[in-house]
């Protein structure tokens, strides 16, 4: 049986912290393409790199904690909650709310 790994966090903010250097100068170059101004570039870049690195880091701890084998398999439990709400309704169920909705409407 596979032991789940787990990254410390320290590990996981200097993984955001890294990542989000990277991102920083994606935005910042994008940012100055569009715009053509340095200065705009600077201001949402600097905010979009801290709110960035909290997100990463949040995002990191919460996905350690799924479970990936076993009964509780996120993706197993995920397709069943997809599946039971969002499956195609018949065509009674259609005709049911169509027969309710105004003339214009239901055509």
């Amino acid at each position: 049986m596979h032991e789940r790994m787990r990254d410390s966090h320290s590990r996981s903010f200097i993984k955001a912290v890294s990542w989000r250097l990277l991102g920083t100068f994606d935005t910042f170059m994008i940012t100055l393409l569009v715009t053509g101004s340095i200065k705009w570039a600077g201001s949402i870049t600097s905010v979009e790199s801290v709110t960035k690195v909290i997100l990463f880091y949040l995002h990191e701890r919460a996905w350690g904690k799924l479970r990936w084998q076993g009964p509780n398999f996120v993706w197993s439990r995920l397709a069943a909650f997809v599946s039971a709400k969002f499956t195609p309704a018949s065509s009674l169920e259609l005709a049911s709310v169509s027969s309710h909705l105004p003339e214009e409407v239901a055509k």
